[in-house]
């Protein structure tokens, strides 16, 4: 009799253990991105290579994030991102990735807390988060903000898998996660990247083990290094100007607001064949160390830490 209890209890453990696994695999079933802490995510209406127009058409709510790029688009491991905040889009919730995450603010002023520490982020300033730090970012602003976001290195394409909610919990010194651009030196012409004018923002240098960001200014009839390839996946987002994009052999036009996608081994090329000033944001991923001069300074705490009044 005693055996048979104990294999009629072994039974009904088993028989527990598969209703929580089935418990536990329908709420991840019926998580969906775009509610939760993704609400507003959605993915790029174009899969397109080598250019990704950014949509910047109206949109309902309070939250927009379009997925530009991931490993299902032509990427290794890296998620590329737009974020568009309105003014007074509220906190979300803390959340965690297993990743690097960086956010570069394109426009506007973005609210960010790390960990129990808020900042406030103007345009060309980046927060460089390495994995399992709390964040979230809002919008306590007057005007939109514009954030490109990029998490790298990942084993899913799965936001909602990613983005583990979190709790405030103290982080060490968490204005070490935050750079600003230096302004503009002389610009220079030429054909390399010395006519990049670059300006690190993320690279191995400052703590980014698998992003590598920087701003670059070319001139007028300058360009990038000539027709090469990378073992690395390579993006540019087109500001201003017009970037003449060489890939694969056929030369094509990216103008502002323009994701350019260069997945790994593609030979290709950018230069400025206008005649005024193109700017844009360059990723390479993984990073590599000495991706061009530093120029790389860290910021402040912008606001007071969580839970103390603001002046």
């Amino acid at each position: 009799m005693k055996i048979g209890h104990a294999i009629l209890s072994a039974i009904a453990a088993t028989l527990s253990l598969a209703a929580v696994t089935c418990s536990l695999a329908a709420a991840q079933a019926t998580a969906k991105l775009g509610t939760g802490l993704t609400a507003g995510y959605h993915f790029t209406r174009t899969n397109a290579l080598p250019l990704r127009p950014i949509d910047l058409s109206p949109f309902t709510g309070k939250y927009s994030t379009e997925i530009l790029a991931s490993p299902t688009t032509g990427l290794q491991a890296e998620i590329v991102m737009f974020t568009r905040l309105k003014p007074g889009a509220a906190k979300r919730g803390l959340y965690t990735l297993p990743a690097d995450h960086t956010l570069l603010v394109m426009k506007g002023k973005l609210n960010l807390q790390i960990g129990t520490d808020e900042f406030v982020l103007e345009p060309n300033s980046l927060a460089l988060i390495h994995s399992a730090v709390p964040s979230q970012i809002w919008n306590a602003g007057s005007e939109e903000v514009q954030v490109l976001e990029t998490v790298a290195p990942i084993a899913s394409s799965n936001l909602v898998y990613l983005m583990r909610p979190a709790k405030p919990v103290k982080v060490e010194n968490a204005a070490q996660y935050l750079w600003i651009a230096p302004p503009l030196s002389e610009m220079k012409k030429g054909v390399g990247h010395e006519g990049l004018n670059e300006r690190v923002l993320a690279s191995t240098d400052n703590g980014s083990r698998h992003i590598l960001e920087r701003l670059d200014d070319v001139m007028p009839g300058s360009g990038g290094p000539p027709t090469h390839q990378h073992e690395e996946d390579q993006l540019y987002l087109v500001t201003a100007g017009t970037m003449m994009v060489e890939y694969k052999g056929e030369k094509m036009p990216a103008g502002p607001n323009t994701l350019v996608v260069l997945p790994r081994g593609i030979k290709h090329a950018n230069t400025n064949q206008g005649d005024v000033l193109e700017s844009h944001i360059t990723l390479l991923m993984p990073a590599q160390p000495g991706g061009g001069p530093r120029g790389v300074a860290p910021i402040s705490l912008a606001s007071k830490p969580v839970g103390e009044s603001k002046k």
